[in-house]
């Protein structure tokens, strides 16, 4: 599994050099991103690392369930990021629990 920040270039390389590999977001890029996106919101970024890593389906979709009532336009920004790159319980291969960036 490749995991980098949401680049399209590397994105796109991964796709053409690595056709068969899984791709993933980095936690802490995504997180720096929503905090740009939502500022002087430290609670969505609460509710994105509970999602990011739950260990269950049913705890990541309470917790997007919550995102999606309290911050509608974060929960969209989730989606469209797609949850198989950032989810621990979506992705397609093994994710570590903490990246050397994460502080909670």
């Amino acid at each position: 599994m490749l995991v980098s920040d949401r680049h399209n270039g590397i994105f796109n390389a991964v796709e053409v050099i690595f056709p068969d590999a899984a791709h993933g977001i980095c936690a802490y890029h995504l997180a720096q991103n929503l905090k740009r996106f939502c500022k002087q919101r430290d609670d969505v970024i609460w509710f994105y690392y509970r999602a990011t890593y739950a260990y269950c389906i049913e705890e990541f979709d309470l917790v997007m369930a919550e995102l999606k009532e309290t911050y509608r336009k974060v929960y969209y920004e989730l989606l469209g990021a797609g949850v198989e790159k950032f989810s621990r319980v979506h992705s397609p291969r093994k994710r570590v629990l903490f990246d050397d960036h994460q502080h909670f």
